[in-house]
């Protein structure tokens, strides 16, 4: 699907709304006025929590002691689940796909060892003609595979 014709509000609004919270706040103090601009200041301030961030300090004086200290117990923290958003199908729903022998999670036939894809959606912006040089070249992305490279095995597709 290609939506075309949006305003460039819009996709400012949206490039913003999924940042990761602690860029995105910085962004947004900074009322950034393009897209442009937004991708510019999200990149700095990436580098600037990369570069904030504790690195491990190792001594390099061999130990003194050669029991190890007993009075150091590490506590885990584990929070709770993440919540991932689901969608409940009613009893009607589950009988109408046993019936026509539909997956559960998409539209396709259920069969043994069934992998349903994961949804790839992608969203194409023109670049601000003031970002632009005279000599700069524009990609296009016409495909992407989803999956990583080092995938273990291929997902197989009935």
């Amino acid at each position: 699907n290609r939506i075309v014709g949006l305003p460039p509000p819009f996709y400012l609004s949206c490039f913003i709304s999924g940042l990761k919270p602690a860029i995105r706040r910085e962004v947004q103090a900074f009322q950034p006025l393009s897209l442009t601009q937004a991708i510019s200041l999200a990149k700095l301030q990436e580098e600037k929590t990369l570069d904030h961030r504790p690195h491990p300090q190792f001594s390099k004086q061999p130990s003194t002691s050669t029991q190890p200290n007993q009075s150091f117990k590490p506590t885990l923290t584990v929070g709770p689940p993440k919540a991932t958003p689901t969608k409940r199908l009613t009893p009607t729903e589950l009988q109408a796909r046993r019936e026509k022998g539909l997956c559960y999670n998409c539209d396709k036939k259920f069969v043994t060892g069934h992998r349903y894809k994961r949804q790839f959606n992608l969203l194409i912006v023109q670049p601000d003609e003031d970002f632009m040089e005279d000599d700069t070249s524009i990609l296009t992305l016409t495909a992407c595979d989803p999956k990583p490279i080092n995938s273990p095995t291929p997902e197989p597709d009935p």
